[in-house]
């Protein structure tokens, strides 16, 4: 059962958006490569040479080399083997068991950016100061403490 959006981490919410969209996927390396080498066997498997080049790759958990947070684009596909190669490279050799998102026709730092954006205008209609100043008094009370704030 999916959480609601509001107990949603950044990544969950780039998940549902990229299922969602058909435009992008999360997946985990099946292969090891090396700084500028992605194997996956699975989520890249229907891929012909030329069909995840120009993509966006995100690495978002740290995975024995390569550190939570790299980002790269493939700029060339072997579709036999299921070998993206990253430009620019990564910081580590990137192994199996490293999970990664790949986007298509949209940047991360663009999704992000309407995730804030999701957030600032549900802020807006949830989120709401009420702040009460009425003033109250209580029979035989001839001295109050006033609120600082």
């Amino acid at each position: 059962m999916a959480l609601p959006f509001e107990k949603q981490n950044r990544w969950e919410m780039r998940h549902a958006i990229g299922y969602n969209t058909g435009a992008g996927f999360n997946s985990t390396a099946t292969g090891g490569g090396d700084t500028a080498s992605l194997i996956d066997t699975v989520a890249l498997q229907r891929g012909g040479d030329r069909d995840f080049v120009g993509r966006q790759v995100l690495f978002y958990i740290a995975g024995s080399n390569v550190s939570a947070g790299q980002q790269s684009w493939v700029t060339s596909f072997d579709g036999t083997a299921k070998d993206a190669t990253l430009t620019p490279v990564v910081d580590g050799a990137v192994a199996a068991a490293d999970s990664y998102e790949m986007w298509k026709g949209i940047t991360i730092e663009q999704i992000n950016s309407m995730i804030n954006d999701a957030i600032k205008k549900a802020s807006k209609k949830c989120y709401i100061d009420a702040i009460d100043d009425t003033i109250y008094t209580i029979r035989d009370v001839n001295q109050y403490s006033m609120p600082s704030t």
